[in-house]
């Protein structure tokens, strides 16, 4: 399955892809015990990925070829590829969590303005229904105004009439108490 891989990213002319194989295939030759067919294929990747300058590909294939090299009895150029993988590695690894350490400070930020915005957005809202419930409250006390206005008027109205008809009576009644005198 890997050489056909390896077969469709050389067609592709995609060397990146083909040394994070050729280091996939040579850890895999590694794990069965084929040294020489692992030190080929970490050989290949790790060429393929020093011509291209891809840094995670080279810390990969440098460990494996470390790990060939050590059990082959290559101690010093094991120790020297290890080293320099592992710093590459270190500082991808340095690289990938300053970056995490970046979106997890804009994620922060972000949920802090969505939290901020909220907040307004509730206050507003709130706000809102304070002046609706006020401007209820003041038809409500206009309305109420104008129908004890109205009562008001009608009784005054009422006591006029009857007042005027009282007085009516009264002077009838004066009219004739005058005219039998």
């Amino acid at each position: 399955m890997y050489m056909r891989s390896l077969q469709i990213m050389d067609s592709l002319n995609y060397k990146q892809g083909q040394a994070n194989v050729y280091s996939t295939i040579a850890n895999i030759y590694f794990t069965l015990g084929d040294i020489k067919k692992a030190q080929a294929n970490a050989e290949t990747g790790l060429k393929l990925a020093r011509e291209l300058g891809y840094p995670k590909e080279i810390s990969s294939c440098g460990i494996i070829l470390a790990d060939v090299y050590q059990r082959t009895g290559n101690f010093k150029d094991a120790f020297f590829l290890f080293v320099r993988s592992k710093k590459i590695a270190d500082s991808l690894n340095n690289d990938d969590l300053r970056r995490e350490t970046l979106q997890k400070d804009l994620q922060h930020e972000y949920d802090r303005k969505v939290v901020a915005d909220s907040l307004n957005l509730v206050l507003e809202r709130h706000s809102n229904e304070l002046k609706v419930k006020e401007e209820k409250n003041k038809r409500f006390f206009l309305y109420g105004g104008l129908v004890v206005l109205l009562f008001v008027t009608i009784f005054v109205f009422n006591r006029l009439r009857i007042t005027k008809k009282q007085n009516e009576i009264i002077a009838k009644q004066k009219l004739e108490v005058e005219s039998q005198k």
